[in-house]
């Protein structure tokens, strides 16, 4: 199924669902999104994308750090890799992404699994610019770069990324423009439906409006326990792309290298026109719990 096959059947779903005006207008915002699962004999590695190990830089890059605290690197993105669909591209070129966030040098947290919900009273965690950074490296160039003292090396894990046509869920504020009152059933819709929609979309149709469609034309959708690059979040109390002007670099779900609170998630988000132009300085990180 290549990707115009896949908008429609995607498209067709929605306005099965929610109808022409609705439905449409929130088939047109899918976006390519990757899966990743850890690569195992029937997920092959996907290029060099892989959660932990060392980081992947070019020679002279400065480790990323705030206030002396060097930031701990989470995962590697090859971009080169992550282009399934034709005329799919990330950035200007193929890029190994290494994306950095912070890891507490608390002595009472055990290095691979934290909670930083437990420690947000430290301001450099509650900093959404200044606790992550993504340092985009050229695949010819990236060696292998030494790990400063205090930042952790979770254990290498490559990543099988599988490819899906995404739409976003209905606690994303991209839904923000969406004009529910075409829907008839919002106008019985109680108080508390039209004051957070979300809710209605969520208890009033079979599936919300978070839909995604693979290749094979499967389109289970894991949600907040995903691990997700590109797409749209799938998170649990909210996104974070002001109404869709940021776009999802990569969701973070807890595993077995970390967790975060009640099995929650860490997003790393930048301004579209960033992220398309390949400039990661404006990455941010937001933990998404109960």
């Amino acid at each position: 199924m290549d990707m115009t096959e896949a908008a429609a059947v995607l498209r067709q779903q929605c306005v099965d669902d929610f109808g022409e005006a609705i439905g449409g207008s929130l088939a047109a915002m899918a976006t390519p999104g990757f899966e990743l699962t850890d690569a195992a004999p029937d997920r092959p590695r996907t290029g060099s994308c892989r959660f932990g190990g060392p980081a992947l830089l070019e020679p002279g890059t400065v480790w990323p750090e705030h206030e002396g605290v060097p930031l701990s690197l989470f995962a590697v993105l090859d971009t080169g890799a992550l282009a399934h669909w034709p005329g799919e591209h990330h950035g200007p070129g193929p890029r190994l992404l290494n994306i950095f966030y912070f890891e507490t040098p608390d002595d009472s947290f055990r290095p691979a699994r934290w909670s930083p919900w437990e420690s947000w009273a430290d301001p450099r965690v509650e900093d959404a610019k200044a606790s992550c950074a993504v340092i985009a490296a050229r695949p010819e160039r990236a060696e292998e770069a030494q790990t400063p003292e205090m930042a952790t090396v979770f254990p290498s894990t490559p990543q099988h990324a599988a490819p899906m046509l995404m739409t976003p869920d209905e606690w994303d504020d991209a839904l923000g423009h969406l004009d529910l009152h075409a829907i008839p059933e919002f106008a019985a819709a109680s108080e508390f439906e039209r004051d957070y929609p979300e809710f209605f979309l969520s208890r009033h149709f079979r599936r919300g409006p978070g839909r995604l469609v693979r290749p094979d034309g499967s389109g289970e959708d894991h949600g907040p326990s995903s691990a997700i690059a590109f797409g749209w979040p799938r998170t649990m109390s909210g996104a974070y792309t002001k109404g869709g002007r940021d776009r999802p670099l990569l969701q973070l779900s807890t595993n077995d290298l970390w967790s975060w609170s009640e099995g929650g998630s860490v997003h790393i988000v930048l301004p579209g026109e960033d992220l398309a132009a390949g400039d990661y300085t404006e990455a941010a990180a937001y933990v998404d719990g109960w």
